[in-house]
């Protein structure tokens, strides 16, 4: 009897919820199994009027009412695009025309450089104290660039977007390019470049836009070669 009273305990709060629910989502719920040639249960397509009275499938808020890419100007001529998508999580980036086709023969290599010392050491803050905010807002950050753009990524949570915003302002604009943290990266980047040299597939296609643009800077290299590395300082980065 203690056995029968303490289930129908349990079960008095699940019998509350449905009694909130509409009277034709409630009736769905409860109604018995019926024979059919689908596990006793008729499938959702059979014809039957009861399922005429079903309250439609509620909107999804989760999307946005706006899904277009808006692009707009700041007063400081600085465009910025933006784009809502559900989700949980969030991505911005600075992109900036200064790809390797826009430097010189004297500053080839500097492109590539410049992406490996992304998120160090800046006017405002140290390398640790920028590398312990990235943890903490439990995103991804990087660096990158190739001939047309230098690209600061980030992705994290919606509500973190002005913290992910006030790092990628501040290793964009106040970089310190300390020569201790170039030297870092420097012996990073010599590693890559000798491995890199030796894989085919990414020395090919150098190679071939080097032949096809002999006389314009897209010949120059994406990456920061061996003979370059080492003759690159902070003040021509």
């Amino acid at each position: 009897m203690r056995t029968v009273k303490r289930r129908a305990l349990d079960i008095q709060p699940q019998r509350s919820v449905l009694r909130t629910l509409p009277a034709t989502v409630d009736s769905l719920l409860t109604r018995p199994l019926r024979s059919g040639s689908s596990g006793g249960e008729r499938p959702l397509s059979y014809y039957d009027p009861e399922f005429k009275r079903l309250i439609p499938l509620p909107r999804r808020y989760y999307l946005s009412c706006d899904d277009q890419t808006r692009i707009s100007t700041l007063p400081n001529r600085v465009r910025v695009t933006t784009k809502s998508t559900p989700g949980h999580f969030i991505g911005a980036g600075v992109y900036i025309d200064a790809g390797s086709r826009y430097k010189s023969n004297r500053l080839r290599g500097t492109t590539h450089l410049t992406d490996w010392m992304a998120f160090k050491s800046t006017e405002n803050q140290t390398a640790k104290q920028i590398s312990l905010e990235i943890e903490q807002l439990g995103g991804s950050f990087f660096g990158s660039s190739g001939r047309d753009t230098v690209v600061y990524q980030a992705t994290s949570y919606p509500d973190a977007l002005p913290s992910v915003m006030s790092v990628l302002s501040d290793t964009t604009l106040n970089p310190l390019l300390l020569q201790s943290e170039l030297l870092v990266k420097q012996e990073a980047a010599e590693w890559e470049a000798n491995e890199i040299n030796k894989k085919p597939e990414y020395i090919i296609p150098e190679l071939l836009e080097e032949i096809a643009y002999p006389n314009n800077t897209l010949r120059l290299p994406m990456i920061c070669l061996s003979d370059r590395i080492w003759s690159i300082t902070p003040e021509i980065l």
